[in-house]
Formats: structure tokens, sequence, C-alpha cells
């Protein structure tokens, strides 16, 4: 162990002078932004006057909170396909076990009565929603099949190829579920199996679990499209200045 001795002691420095000394060596140290201090010294050594800042902020702002709304967070595009086929295939199963079921326990054109506004009722509709094409046999029924499952493999391949928020991902796989399941429908049956009878509320049309997965996801599709025009056009608000309302 040595002893320390007075002349050999290293003259002290104070810490300015270690950042004077450290900025003359890395010229880069002189270009950050200040760590503290006013805003507006601080913004301009940044490069950034206060007005650029406020109207920054606000952009960011008006992105975080669309965002939340529109469901902005992707689906990861490694998981996409799984995740699609997860989720059509646990729509698909409640749409034909709902069907098998009224097939088998109820009588056609009979009504059972529920209470609330929607009653049982089969029906073999061997048209399309709202019988808008007619009836031609096995030429309606094989073209009908064949537009929904044409219609849900367009879909599916928009899903898994392009990046798609949260909310259009799920409105895609109800849309898909649905279509899937009235396709079945005809090629099994020849006729789509309808049930929810909703004439006590002037609704003239029995329709099916499918075909309210359908308007589910044209719902969320809309929902998500209509949010999300607020994102696509932020450039507005942040040349402005002005930050959104909230």
């Amino acid at each position: 162990m040595s002893r320390f001795h007075p002349a050999l002691s290293f003259p002290r420095r104070s810490p300015g002078s270690l950042r004077r000394s450290a900025s003359a060596r890395h010229p880069a140290v002189r270009r950050r932004c200040a760590p503290s201090g006013d805003l507006g010294r601080a913004s301009t050594r940044c490069g950034h006057s206060s007005g650029t800042r406020v109207a920054l902020a606000g952009h960011e702002d008006l992105r975080l909170r669309t965002s939340l709304r529109s469901g902005e967070v992707k689906v990861s595009k490694r998981f996409r396909p799984r995740l699609l086929l997860v989720a059509v295939f646990l729509l698909l199963t409640i749409d034909q076990l709902a069907k098998l079921w009224a097939y088998s326990a109820l009588v056609p054109g009979r009504s059972f009565p529920l209470p609330g506004p929607v009653d049982l009722t089969l029906v073999l509709n061997r048209s399309n929603a709202f019988g808008m094409v007619p009836n031609f046999g096995d030429v309606t029924r094989w073209m009908l099949a064949g537009v929904n499952l044409a219609v849900a493999s367009a879909l599916a391949y928009l899903v898994c190829s392009r990046d798609q928020t949260r909310a259009a991902f799920f409105a895609c796989a109800f849309i898909i579920a649905g279509g899937i399941g009235n396709a079945i429908d005809r090629i099994w049956l020849g006729a789509v199996i309808d049930m929810f009878d909703a004439s006590k509320i002037g609704f003239i049309w029995v329709f099916n679990v499918a075909d309210i997965f359908i308007d589910i996801g044209i719902g969320l599709w809309l929902l998500d499209s209509f949010l999300g025009n607020a994102e696509h056009n932020p450039a507005r608000t942040a040349s402005t200045g002005h930050q959104p309302r909230a």
C-alpha cells in the first residue's frame, strides 16, 4: 500500500470546466438539446421554434387519439393467417351449430314464439338476401355459392397480404365466416337455413347467424373507415399549429 503524497495530488477541476472541455473535444456534444431550462431556449437550440413544437405536439396528440379510436394497432403479418383461420373457424362453428339445431328441431313454416322482438321460424331460402335473385334451381344454387366463396377468398387474401387495423381485420373475419357459412348451406342442402323471424317489429325477412356476422363485419368496416379519415388527413391540424379539441 502506498502513501498519499501532497505533491503528487492532481488539481481539482470544476464540473463546468469538465463540460466545456468535453464539448471542445466532441463537437456532437454541442449539438445536443439543452437538458433543462426555458422551453423556447431549448427548442431554439434543437432547431425548432416553440410554435413548431406546439404544432408537432398537436399532430402527435391527434395521431394517438385517432389511433386508439380506430384500432390502429396492426395485426402482425406473421400471425395474420393463423389468427384469421382461428377466428373464422370459431364463427363458422357457431353458425353451423345454430343451423343444424334449427333444421332438426323446427318445422318449416311454423313459428316458435319467443319473448322479445324475434321468434324462431325455419325457412329454406333458395335465393339470396332479401330474395333479389330469381330461383333457377341448381343454376342459382351454384352461382350464389360460388359468389360467396369468391368474396370470402378475396377478403382472406386482402387480410393476409396487406396491413389492416385490428377493427378491419375482425370485420373481414366476420364477413368471411358469414359468406362461407351460407355457401356450405347451398352446397350441402341446396338452400340457406334461416331461422330468426323479426316480423313482430316490421322486418319481414327471416335471417340466420351468418347474416348477422356479415352485418357486423360491414358495420365494423364502415366504422373503422369513418374513424380513420381523421388520421389520414392530420397535416391540416399540424400546419395551423392549433391543438385538436378533446
